[in-house]
């Protein structure tokens, strides 16, 4: 695997990945993943057991369990509009 690094104006290094494995279409899960999964870059994912900490716009950091997937289309995006509550 061929990677692309790319730094932000902060110094901080990120890199792509222009060759990844085929991993199908439609929408990925937010469920767990292992770290040699090249696939699992494509979606959101911890290693915490049960879900993964996610920063919010407020500035707030909440864990949200593997079971809150259904909200996760509206938080990454702003382009329906929802308001959504994120579990406590």
């Amino acid at each position: 695997m061929t990677s692309l690094d790319l730094y932000s104006g902060s110094g901080e290094c990120f890199r792509l990945y222009p060759d990844l494995p085929d991993c199908g279409t439609g929408s990925a899960r937010f469920q767990p993943r292992k770290l040699d999964d090249a696939c699992g870059v494509m979606h959101f994912w911890s290693l915490h057991p049960g879900g993964a900490h996610f920063l919010l716009a407020d500035g707030s950091v909440r864990f949200l369990s593997y079971h809150a997937a259904d909200i996760l289309p509206s938080l990454a995006t702003r382009a329906g509009g929802e308001a959504e509550t994120v579990p406590e």
